[in-house]
């Protein structure tokens, strides 16, 4: 999975030209603040910490791939400068039912957004046929690192967020033994002991048996976890697909 950072490159970028030597004019040392401020100002576009998904069916994934890069290509270069996407997912057993996650600049905006007749004008253009789920997250942690071939979407309730946490935390070393590595980890805006978390696997059929073993489902009842939990499964992106 791929974390977005412009903010880093930014500053980063700041940090090399004054190495270099600076401007060499007044009119020089505006323009270096201009461009800074307007870099910061597009970083700011997504806060990093809230994140919307979408899941629904198309019907052409190539045709969609193809519209929503598009879109996505024509805001980058004329608004913001910033690249809100984060990947797209194929669901393992219906290979049109798509997951699609993104930065969001807040829950307000992406719920206004999502509301409007202007996204359902949208999705109807690019192929998206039936009902649309939202969700939000208030993003915990996220890795930085390729995900494995195979990723596990798990959600469910739990008694209190921060003892869960540091339970699962405990659980890291039995999590990698099973072949699981950690993704992304989020909350629901609305009730923070609403977990979902992400993990990917190169053994898809092992990783099923390990969710579906009695050592789990206990580790899980004493963690707090709360009735059963929902689990689907899909594909990470090829290389060439993220490009």
């Amino acid at each position: 999975m791929k974390k977005l950072n412009t903010l880093f490159w930014a500053i980063a970028l700041s940090v090399f030209l004054n190495s270099c030597g600076g401007a060499s004019s007044g009119e020089s040392s505006e323009e270096t603040a201009s461009e800074e401020t307007s870099a910061e100002e597009a970083s700011s576009k997504y806060s990093m910490e809230t994140s919307v998904g979408v899941f629904h069916d198309v019907e052409d994934v190539a045709k969609w791939k193809e519209a929503y890069n598009a879109l996505w290509e024509a805001e980058i270069s004329g608004q913001s400068g910033m690249d809100g996407r984060i990947v797209v997912l194929t669901n393992n057993e219906n290979p049109n039912r798509l997951a699609v996650f993104e930065w969001t600049e807040s829950h307000e905006a992406a719920r206004e957004m999502f509301a409007s007749e202007s996204f359902k004008n949208l999705t109807d253009s690019i192929g998206v046929v039936g009902e649309i789920g939202v969700v939000y997250y208030d993003v915990k942690e996220l890795d930085d690192q390729p995900a494995l071939p195979y990723v596990i979407a798990i959600s469910h309730e739990v008694t209190d967020f921060e003892a869960w946490k540091t339970d699962f935390d405990s659980h890291a070393e039995w999590r990698a033994e099973k072949g699981f590595k950690f993704e992304a980890m989020g909350t629901d805006p609305d009730n923070p002991n609403m977990v979902y978390l992400m993990f990917s696997t190169s053994d898809l059929d092992s990783a099923k048996e390990a969710m579906g073993s009695e050592d789990l489902q206990q580790k899980m009842m004493e963690a707090g976890v709360l009735g059963e939990p929902n689990v689907s499964f899909w594909n990470s992106p090829t290389p060439a697909e993220e490009s």
